[in-house]
């Protein structure tokens, strides 16, 4: 069972396409937001890899209703229950991925989109990234965790930086609650 399109007065999740995440990648490349995206100073290696996107995650792009113009994206991880999003520059501030988050949120813990019901999901952000934090905040999301990702030279294993992260989840029973 496949959700293909999630529809609200103002905006439509549906299935990204090609066309699509090259939007994307050039968005996220013109704006120099590869390292508030991934968390990753770019490289060319980066670069290349973010090209296509990840098989084992579930995309939406996130389309202006009005203007029939891409936004932004959303997707999960089913595996860990894993969101990720992005929203274009020039369209910031506007609530359209809170909006695209609420809907993605209900459809996907109600089954909608696999088939599977989840009871939660998890948002893991920069701690940096005010933005996203207003976001999952705004749609729901509580703070679990703060902790840090570390990176290592390959030659010596020192730890060459060390990035903020915060985990944010949303739960189901919490939301509605009482355990379904």
């Amino acid at each position: 069972m496949e959700l293909k399109e999630m529809k609200t007065e103002r905006i439509t999740l549906r299935e990204i396409n090609k066309e699509d995440w090259n939007n994307y990648v050039n968005h996220v490349i013109d704006a120099d937001d590869i390292y508030v995206q991934y968390g990753y100073e770019p490289t060319p290696g980066l670069i290349d890899y973010i090209q296509d996107p990840t098989p084992e995650v579930i995309y939406y792009s996130i389309i202006d209703n009005a203007a029939n113009e891409m936004v932004g994206y959303i997707g999960i991880l089913e595996e860990n229950n894993s969101i990720e999003f992005y929203t274009f520059k020039e369209y910031r501030n506007n609530n359209y991925c809170t909006e695209a988050l609420k809907l993605f949120v209900k459809s996907y813990l109600n089954g909608d989109m696999t088939g599977t019901k989840h009871n939660e999901i998890v948002g893991e952000t920069l701690s940096k990234n005010e933005a996203s934090i207003h976001i999952l905040k705004k749609a729901g999301f509580e703070k679990e965790a703060i902790g840090l990702r570390l990176s290592f030279d390959e030659d010596s294993d020192d730890i060459t930086a060390a990035t903020g992260l915060r985990k944010y989840v949303y739960k189901k029973e919490k939301q509605n609650g009482h355990e379904e």
